[in-house]
Protein backbone atom coordinates (compact mmCIF):
# COMPACT_ATOMS: atom_id res chain seq x y z
CA UNK A 1 0.00 0.00 0.00
CA UNK A 2 1.66 3.28 -0.87
CA UNK A 3 1.30 6.56 0.96
CA UNK A 4 -1.77 7.93 -0.83
CA UNK A 5 -3.49 5.07 0.05
CA UNK A 6 -2.56 5.00 3.41
CA UNK A 7 -4.10 8.48 3.70
CA UNK A 8 -7.10 7.43 2.27
CA UNK A 9 -7.26 4.16 4.63
CA UNK A 10 -6.74 6.30 7.60
CA UNK A 11 -9.77 8.61 6.97
CA UNK A 12 -11.75 5.21 6.06
CA UNK A 13 -10.89 3.89 9.40
CA UNK A 14 -12.07 7.43 10.95
CA UNK A 15 -15.33 7.98 9.17
CA UNK A 16 -16.82 4.04 9.86
CA UNK A 17 -15.70 4.83 13.19
CA UNK A 18 -17.68 7.93 13.49
CA UNK A 19 -20.49 5.92 11.82
CA UNK A 20 -20.06 3.25 14.35
CA UNK A 21 -19.59 0.55 11.67
CA UNK A 22 -16.76 -1.76 12.17
CA UNK A 23 -13.77 -1.74 10.03
CA UNK A 24 -10.86 -3.76 10.71
CA UNK A 25 -7.51 -3.95 8.29
CA UNK A 26 -5.84 -6.54 6.75
CA UNK A 27 -2.24 -5.30 6.59
CA UNK A 28 -0.86 -7.61 4.45
CA UNK A 29 2.72 -4.78 4.29
CA UNK A 30 3.33 -6.06 7.52
CA UNK A 31 5.32 -8.64 6.48
CA UNK A 32 8.07 -6.31 5.54
CA UNK A 33 10.70 -7.26 3.38
CA UNK A 34 12.06 -9.93 5.41
CA UNK A 35 12.14 -13.24 4.52
CA UNK A 36 12.16 -14.85 7.41
CA UNK A 37 9.51 -13.00 8.60
CA UNK A 38 7.61 -13.39 5.38
CA UNK A 39 7.53 -16.94 5.59
CA UNK A 40 6.38 -16.81 9.34
CA UNK A 41 3.49 -14.64 8.00
CA UNK A 42 2.47 -17.13 5.44
CA UNK A 43 3.08 -20.14 7.29
CA UNK A 44 0.29 -17.72 9.92
CA UNK A 45 -2.11 -17.46 6.61
CA UNK A 46 -0.99 -14.30 5.21
CA UNK A 47 -2.00 -14.13 1.29
CA UNK A 48 -0.89 -11.46 -1.19
CA UNK A 49 -3.44 -9.65 -2.71
CA UNK A 50 -5.91 -10.52 -0.14
CA UNK A 51 -7.83 -6.91 0.43
CA UNK A 52 -6.89 -4.02 2.71
CA UNK A 53 -9.72 -3.98 5.07
CA UNK A 54 -13.41 -5.45 6.09
CA UNK A 55 -16.28 -3.70 6.44
CA UNK A 56 -19.40 -4.51 8.93
CA UNK A 57 -22.03 -2.74 6.75
CA UNK A 58 -25.47 -3.05 8.50
CA UNK A 59 -28.22 -4.42 6.60
CA UNK A 60 -30.87 -4.81 8.63
CA UNK A 61 -31.70 -4.92 12.95
CA UNK A 62 -29.20 -7.21 13.91
CA UNK A 63 -27.77 -8.41 10.33
CA UNK A 64 -24.81 -7.04 8.01
CA UNK A 65 -22.96 -7.93 5.12
CA UNK A 66 -19.57 -8.70 5.50
CA UNK A 67 -17.40 -6.54 3.03
CA UNK A 68 -13.69 -6.72 2.01
CA UNK A 69 -12.62 -3.34 1.11
CA UNK A 70 -9.47 -2.81 -1.25
CA UNK A 71 -8.07 0.82 -1.15
CA UNK A 72 -6.87 2.53 -4.13
CA UNK A 73 -5.83 6.10 -5.54
CA UNK A 74 -7.96 7.41 -8.16
CA UNK A 75 -5.76 6.29 -10.58
CA UNK A 76 -4.29 3.48 -8.87
CA UNK A 77 -4.21 -0.17 -10.24
CA UNK A 78 -4.99 -3.54 -8.81
CA UNK A 79 -1.94 -6.06 -9.06
CA UNK A 80 -2.23 -9.27 -10.23
CA UNK A 81 -2.89 -10.55 -6.89
CA UNK A 82 -5.46 -8.37 -6.30
CA UNK A 83 -7.49 -9.19 -9.24
CA UNK A 84 -7.50 -12.71 -8.67
CA UNK A 85 -9.03 -11.68 -5.17
CA UNK A 86 -11.74 -9.71 -6.24
CA UNK A 87 -12.63 -12.33 -8.63
CA UNK A 88 -12.43 -15.37 -5.90
CA UNK A 89 -14.90 -12.94 -4.32
CA UNK A 90 -17.40 -12.28 -6.81
CA UNK A 91 -17.30 -15.96 -7.95
CA UNK A 92 -18.29 -17.45 -4.39
CA UNK A 93 -20.84 -13.90 -3.92
CA UNK A 94 -18.37 -12.08 -0.91
CA UNK A 95 -19.33 -8.99 -1.38
CA UNK A 96 -16.14 -6.53 -2.48
CA UNK A 97 -15.30 -3.26 -3.37
CA UNK A 98 -12.75 -0.91 -4.35
CA UNK A 99 -12.70 2.09 -2.25
CA UNK A 100 -10.78 5.49 -4.15
CA UNK A 101 -12.17 8.27 -2.23
CA UNK A 102 -13.18 8.98 1.18
CA UNK A 103 -16.40 10.38 -0.91
CA UNK A 104 -17.50 7.14 -1.17
CA UNK A 105 -17.63 6.22 1.91
CA UNK A 106 -19.47 8.93 3.09
CA UNK A 107 -21.82 8.36 0.74
CA UNK A 108 -21.86 4.93 1.49
CA UNK A 109 -22.23 5.98 5.16
CA UNK A 110 -25.14 8.15 3.82
CA UNK A 111 -26.93 5.42 2.02
CA UNK A 112 -27.06 3.12 5.41
CA UNK A 113 -28.06 5.64 7.42
CA UNK A 114 -31.16 7.06 4.67
CA UNK A 115 -32.08 3.47 4.54
CA UNK A 116 -33.00 3.68 8.30
CA UNK A 117 -31.28 0.62 8.98
CA UNK A 118 -31.70 -0.97 12.42
CA UNK A 119 -28.66 -1.13 14.28
CA UNK A 120 -26.44 -0.03 17.36
CA UNK A 121 -23.25 1.27 17.16
CA UNK A 122 -20.91 -1.61 16.71
CA UNK A 123 -18.88 0.06 19.66
CA UNK A 124 -21.56 0.38 22.12
CA UNK A 125 -22.19 -3.87 20.97
CA UNK A 126 -18.74 -4.53 21.88
CA UNK A 127 -19.40 -2.41 25.36
CA UNK A 128 -22.34 -4.46 25.77
CA UNK A 129 -20.27 -8.11 25.21
CA UNK A 130 -17.33 -6.98 27.76
CA UNK A 131 -19.99 -6.04 30.18
CA UNK A 132 -21.69 -9.38 29.50
CA UNK A 133 -18.09 -10.86 29.62
CA UNK A 134 -17.35 -9.50 33.04
CA UNK A 135 -20.90 -10.35 34.82
CA UNK A 136 -19.90 -13.85 34.12
CA UNK A 137 -16.41 -13.36 35.19
CA UNK A 138 -15.22 -14.63 31.59
CA UNK A 139 -12.97 -11.39 31.26
CA UNK A 140 -10.39 -9.02 32.72
CA UNK A 141 -11.69 -5.55 31.92
CA UNK A 142 -9.17 -2.68 32.38
CA UNK A 143 -10.18 0.43 34.80
CA UNK A 144 -10.20 2.54 32.16
CA UNK A 145 -13.26 0.54 30.57
CA UNK A 146 -15.11 -0.52 33.30
CA UNK A 147 -15.62 3.19 33.80
CA UNK A 148 -16.79 3.25 30.48
CA UNK A 149 -19.45 0.57 31.39
CA UNK A 150 -21.19 2.33 34.15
Amino acid sequence: MNHEEQIIQREIVKRFQEAGIFFHSIPNEAAGRDRIRQAIMVALGLRKGVADGIAWLPLSNGVVKVTYIEVKTPKGKQSPQQKAFEYICKFYGVPFMIVRSVEEIDDLIGRIKASKTLYKDFHQIWLEGLKNAEKQGKSEITPLLKEKLK
